[in-house]
């Protein structure tokens, strides 16, 4: 949710077992947790993501103050590209009066094409082999990357960064983080 990219590499245990640590913004906070991998799924047993609230603020950024200990679910399986049809892109919170539901169709090629709408949506990244998708929407002027990944099934979790607007006279304030949501 706050734009941090990470990889991780590890072991698996003999039933599939792994587990995840990642450290982040200067070792003050983490994500971690167990995982099982078996050949037809990924389960999270149990992950938590927290960032401790820096001793002076970060300038820039979400989330500038810390995110505090939540739990987090994990899951997926084997990738299978999508198949063609129509599917919905569904944008909640991070700034935005209401719920959003744009209409998308998945190509037979697997391009994307997206409907008019007032957010003037552009899906600028589609990685059928991997699932990733990117873009951005625009909102008084003020654009808003999205990312996401798209799971076995079709149905797609991402978020995006919306830019608050500052008052006349504020400095520039952090994005607020919404939900990027797919629905076959």
């Amino acid at each position: 949710a706050d734009g941090s990219a990470f990889t991780h590499a590890g072991s698996l245990g003999p039933g599939g077992q792994t587990s995840l640590h990642a450290l982040f913004h200067q070792k003050t906070g983490s994500l971690h947790g167990r995982a099982l991998l078996t050949p037809e799924s990924i389960n999270g047993i149990e992950s938590d993501w927290f960032i401790a609230p820096p001793a002076k603020p970060r300038a820039t950024g979400s989330y500038r103050q810390g995110i505090p200990l939540h739990s987090l679910s994990l899951h997926g399986g084997p990738w299978q590209p999508p198949a063609p049809g129509h599917t919905q892109l569904i944008l909640l919170g991070g700034g935005l009066s209401e719920e959003a539901g744009i209409p998308i169709e998945i190509t037979p090629a697997l391009k994307t094409r997206v409907s008019a709408h007032p957010l003037a949506l552009q899906i600028t990244g589609f990685k059928p082999a991997t699932g990733q998708w990117s873009g951005h929407f625009t909102l008084d002027g003020r654009k808003a990357p999205l990312h996401g990944l798209l799971l076995p099934g079709g149905a797609g979790h991402g978020h995006f960064l919306l830019p608050q607007a500052p008052a006349p006279g504020e400095k520039i304030l952090p994005p607020w983080s919404g939900r990027a949501r797919i629905e076959p």
